[in-house]
């Protein structure tokens, strides 16, 4: 049975977790795929781009990371001390401002509250 995020995660047992994402359907993420001869190698810019932003906006550290043609991997390292002093309102208002999600009167949206009580709990 899956386990939820927050209980998957624990930083007594280690600061640093692999994430890999991959693409389906022999679908290319970037590089150059030889059945259709189309380039998306500009692509690995954007995503370099992207994991650098979200971990400013998480305040998680990348400790590692390797884009292929068809997936990436990311070693991250969660500051436990960076973590403990941040509540989740302030996680979550720098990727509203983002994402340009207006928040209810509590000062959360539904979705981002989600993304920032993964990191939080």
């Amino acid at each position: 049975m899956p386990k939820p995020r927050y209980a998957q995660v624990s930083l007594d047992a280690t600061p640093y977790y692999l994430c890999v994402s991959r693409c389906v359907r022999r679908a290319f993420l970037c590089g150059t795929d030889h059945f259709s001869g189309q380039t998306y190698e500009h692509r690995r810019d954007w995503i370099e781009d992207k994991l650098l932003e979200l971990a400013d906006i998480f305040a998680i550290d990348i400790a590692a990371y390797a884009i292929m043609s068809n997936h990436y991997h990311v070693v991250l390292h969660i500051d436990k001390s960076t973590r403990e002093w941040m509540n989740t309102q302030e996680l979550a208002m720098p990727l509203a401002r983002k994402k340009r999600v207006s928040l209810d009167a509590t000062g959360f949206s539904s979705s981002v509250t989600h993304y920032a009580f993964i990191f939080t709990s």
